[in-house]
């Protein structure tokens, strides 16, 4: 027989995993000495470690495994308890992709804090900036300004991991309306999916709004002064990009949104 501490070493198992497993009645100890207490293992005890040792790092509970040792007796009976776990893996892996991609998407709507930075250098300041050709992925429709947080939700989830960009409004009417504004709200994408197109680029007059999307007015007043200044033509529709907004999760501090207006110029 082997004492504790030498099965121990045999087994790469710890004394105190032993005694535990003592407890939990997977692996009790073949002989204790009622005058010092010590424990003896024989040597066939040894297969049983290394069958609990495998048990556990396939991860299976030490209820699971006692349950095994209890009633299992035969090869059959083991491949059937090996194909269930296989079969909860399997659907563990399923649903932990699932989550991956979900924190995926956040990621991706949250942004770079470089390129919030970037943008945010730009904020009460006129600038003009090439703007190149992108895949957009979006939902048009007429409806209030503040009813496109659905419309965003819907892209998110259908454009996924091929998100490449902020999530952007285009409006279309060149002017303010209560309701009933012709607004297509998305996402760019990596690459053409079903339902997206080519949004056209070009050089653009933009600002940065920093603050509540009600104030957005006064940047708006920046870009249409400077275009009557300089007598500069633009084409519909105005984009609205969200450098920095509500999130997925958070809401945030709207006197901390910031949103780049882009006014694509017409040129000759």
């Amino acid at each position: 027989m082997y004492k504790i501490g030498e099965f121990s070493q045999i087994s790469r198992l710890p004394v105190e995993t032993l005694h535990h497993y003592d407890e939990e009645n997977i692996l009790k100890p073949d002989y204790i000495d009622e005058e010092t207490g010590y424990r003896y293992y024989r040597k066939e005890s040894l297969e049983k470690a290394e069958t609990i040792k495998l048990l556990r790092r396939l991860e299976f509970s030490v209820a699971e495994i006692r349950a095994i040792t209890e009633t299992i007796s035969s090869d059959d009976e083991m491949r059937e308890m090996i194909i269930t776990r296989k079969n909860e893996i399997r659907t563990k892996i399923k649903h932990y992709s699932q989550i991956e991609k979900e924190l995926d998407l956040i990621l991706k709507t949250i942004g770079d804090v470089k390129m919030k930075k970037i943008e945010a250098g730009n904020v009460g300041q006129i600038f003009l900036k090439n703007i190149d050709h992108v895949i957009f992925l979006g939902v048009r429709r007429k409806c209030a300004y503040d009813e496109v947080g659905k419309d965003f939700s819907e892209c998110a989830k259908k454009a996924g991991r091929f998100i490449c960009g902020k999530g952007m409004n285009l409006f279309y009417d060149g002017e303010y309306k209560e309701k009933d504004a012709d607004i297509e709200t998305g996402f760019p994408v990596k690459k053409e999916i079903d339902g997206s197109r080519m949004l056209i680029g070009g050089k653009a007059l933009c600002t940065v709004h920093k603050g509540r999307y009600e104030e957005i007015g006064k940047s708006f007043a920046m870009i249409y002064d400077y275009i009557s200044k300089n007598k500069v033509k633009t084409r519909i529709p105005i984009r609205l990009v969200y450098t920095k907004g509500p999130g997925m999760i958070f809401r945030g501090n709207p006197e901390k949104y910031l949103t780049e207006i882009q006014f694509i110029i017409e040129e000759n």
